[in-house]
């Protein structure tokens, strides 16, 4: 499916989940699936089995089947969501979810990779902690605009964990978190703008004349940083290791959703 298809029927989707339409969702969606489109499977049964009491076992039985489908032809997102809402499994214990969500990492899934980035950064899962392997993981999810591991990944570079330290990399990855809508990643960079922490310079050279100072832009972007965030509380204290502050409820990483 068409990208631009995808997001305009996404639209529609969430109008008519808040108008609790589930018949209309189904409208929306099945004619692409009787088209044999996957992205239109996953959709479908993740919108059922995510935003809805999923009350009728026919139609949850049914949801799961297209996923079923979906995943058995390699659909990335249908091969993670089939691993994550595995039951009665202890995801860190389950060698059918390391490789189910290492199937969907590879495969393309940006939930899946971020995940498998989580667990890597705090050895929490089905393997011991590396992060030379969660940094790869949270960038390949980070370019697919996975917000949460733009933060993470540029939190990574500041900090030189998983490969030398990279700043100017760091802060552009933790401005494309804040610029959608990433609170921590606002806090980061006003502190990293404000404070120089992370060895990001407070007062860099002069530069040349015409050429707009580091400085000037980073006073800017604290500006909007604030406007957006408020002007109290803003501070956060930087922790030695980010890998050691991750928090996340299982190997499945919360909040990926």
């Amino acid at each position: 499916m068409d990208p631009t298809l995808r997001d305009q029927l996404l639209a529609v989707t969430e109008q008519a989940l808040k108008n609790d339409d589930w018949p209309a969702v189904e409208q929306i969606w099945q004619p692409y699936i009787a088209e044999g489109d996957l992205e239109a499977h996953y959709q479908l049964a993740y919108h059922y089995l995510w935003y809805t009491p999923v009350d009728d076992d026919a139609t949850r039985d049914r949801m799961y089947n297209l996923l079923r489908y979906a995943a058995s032809k390699d659909h990335a997102d249908s091969v993670w969501f089939m691993a994550d809402r595995l039951d009665d499994v202890d995801p860190e214990q389950s060698p059918v979810y390391a490789r189910e969500i290492l199937r969907a990492g590879h495969l393309g899934s940006k939930h899946a990779q971020r995940a498998l980035g989580v667990a890597y950064a705090t050895g929490d899962g089905t393997g011991p902690q590396d992060l030379t392997e969660a940094i790869d993981w949270y960038r390949r999810a980070a370019e697919q605009g996975e917000p949460t591991s733009q933060y993470d990944l540029g939190f990574m570079l500041l900090l030189g964990e998983g490969e030398p330290r990279k700043v100017d990399e760091g802060l552009q990855w933790l401005e494309r978190a804040a610029n959608a809508g990433g609170w921590s990643a606002m806090r980061l960079l006003v502190d990293c703008y404000e404070n120089g922490y992370c060895e990001v310079p407070k007062n860099p050279p002069k530069p040349p004349t015409g050429a707009s100072s580091r400085k000037n832009t980073n006073t800017k972007t604290c500006r909007a940083l604030r406007a957006a965030i408020g002007s109290s509380a803003i501070s956060i204290r930087i922790p030695l290791k980010r890998s050691q502050t991750l928090m996340a409820s299982s190997a499945t990483a919360a909040g990926i959703r």
